[in-house]
């Protein structure tokens, strides 16, 4: 998540504390790209064979 650009850290001595971006671009990314991810998903034919 770091390497994504979510989180950011802050280092006191031998702790390291993580904490989400107040930017929030690359936030905001991510849920645009799993909206769109659940509007393809619907889209699919149902495989599952429940049907």
């Amino acid at each position: 998540m770091k390497d994504a650009g979510l989180l950011k850290t802050r280092k006191e001595g031998t702790k390291i504390f993580y904490y989400f971006d107040p930017d929030m671009k690359s936030m905001n990314a991510l849920i645009d790209v799993l909206h769109l991810a659940i509007e393809i998903t619907k889209e699919l034919p149902n495989r599952s064979g429940d049907e």
